[in-house]
């Protein structure tokens, strides 16, 4: 593929619509307009071929829903699910209360 230049400063638009250069900004986008507001906490980044998500959410419902999200972003090869779950009811499974 080729190798795109970042865009310079300028020709950024606000924040409304993302470049569709960039799919750490598309998959933000999908979150923004998932009627989740937990997603909009999340941090998605780019590189080479991986779309990273970061942050936390409540439920781990939250976390696949993210991941499945980020799966429909064009131009990516493989989404790497760093979400972190607030685990505060955690009774089924303690491993770290050791």
């Amino acid at each position: 593929g080729e190798q795109m230049p970042m865009p310079a400063p300028s020709l950024r638009k606000p924040s409304k619509n993302p470049s569709p250069q960039d799919p750490a900004a598309r998959a933000d986008a999908l979150f923004r307009h998932s009627g989740y507001p937990f997603l909009n906490l999340l941090k998605c980044s780019f590189r080479s071929g991986i779309l990273v998500l970061t942050g936390t959410v409540p439920t781990f419902y939250l976390s696949e829903l993210a991941e499945g999200l980020a799966r429909q972003v064009e131009g990516i090869d493989a989404v790497e699910n760093r979400v972190e779950v607030m685990q505060r009811l955690s009774a089924t499974k303690d491993s770290s209360a050791r």
